[in-house]
């Protein structure tokens, strides 16, 4: 069984390849090779997609207002916090 540490936990990610590619995730694990990616709606924290490490891209750059609804990890303010994201990109 893997360990998976929270280095990247509650950054925001872009999906690269896949069926989901440029689906916005929560990375809410990792390890070398994989991170656990919820959304909040159909990826829960009780269901997370595993995937790739080298298949996401880490959104560096967040507004104040992401970071600040990022800081409890729940299936409610990913939710928000995945909204307010792709409010503040349009």
């Amino acid at each position: 069984m893997k360990t998976y540490d929270t280095d990247l936990r509650g950054k925001l990610c872009v999906s690269l390849c896949g069926h989901d590619k440029g689906k916005i995730y929560v990375i809410i694990a990792s390890d070398d090779e994989e991170v656990l990616l919820a959304d909040g709606e159909s990826r829960t924290l009780d269901r997370p997609k595993k995937k790739n490490r080298r298949h996401i891209q880490p959104i560096i750059h967040l507004p104040e207002d992401v970071r600040e609804a990022l800081g409890e990890c729940t299936d409610l303010t990913m939710k928000r916090a995945l909204r307010l994201y792709k409010q503040a990109e349009v």
